[in-house]
């Protein structure tokens, strides 16, 4: 997983990211790695992943809306990713939620005090909904954490359960049923021992 922050204000990410740090080291998380863009062109030419946040400063010097359009290219592009704007333009809000770009938050500038508190609401948000989507399973004295997105069904064997991925067969020694309470919503039954993504 990565942190992205765009923002041309390079004193604002250097405070920004000693932040994230400082929850990062709080929730004893580690698998995180950070980038800092300040160039709008470096924006453009992101590859951003699922699970990646993307902190976007609505507007720069040159572009009031760049961080609206810019969101838009990346989801065109990239798909599904968290972005969070940050803004110190109250009224840029309202221009973002019209371009229906779906930010999971919009932070105010200065970061202090609510607003501070409303980045660690979400970024809880975001990391327990992370580690719900991976789900762990034991074959032997091997454990093995798969996403959920990459399961693509369970069917019932004999007395195993074999969970099927989009790149291997894993023969579980637990029931169907267990199987399938830890799958979550996205699931369903077609028959008695068979359920699909």
């Amino acid at each position: 997983m990565r942190i992205i922050i765009f923002d041309d204000d390079k004193g604002f990410t250097d405070e920004f990211e000693q932040v994230l740090n400082g929850y990062l080291k709080e929730k004893g998380i580690n698998n995180c790695r950070f980038e800092i863009v300040h160039d709008e062109g470096t924006v453009y030419r992101l590859r951003i992943d699922k699970d990646d946040i993307l902190f976007l400063d609505i507007s720069t010097p040159e572009n009031e809306n760049f961080g609206i359009e810019a969101a838009k290219y990346l989801r065109d592009r990239c798909g599904e990713f968290y972005v969070i704007f940050i803004t110190s333009h109250g009224d840029k809000i309202r221009d973002a939620l019209s371009g229906l770009v779906r930010p999971a938050e919009f932070l105010t500038k200065p970061l202090e005090n609510i607003e501070r508190e409303r980045l660690f609401m979400v970024l809880d948000e975001i990391f327990v909904r992370a580690e719900k989507r991976n789900i762990s399973f034991n074959v032997g004295n091997t454990v093995y954490s798969i996403p959920s997105d990459d399961i693509l069904y369970i069917r019932r064997e004999n007395r195993k359960t074999a969970l099927y991925t989009q790149n291997q067969c894993l023969m579980l020694r637990e029931t169907f049923t267990s199987v399938f309470e830890k799958l979550g919503e996205g699931f369903v039954v077609i028959d008695k021992g068979t359920a699909v993504n």
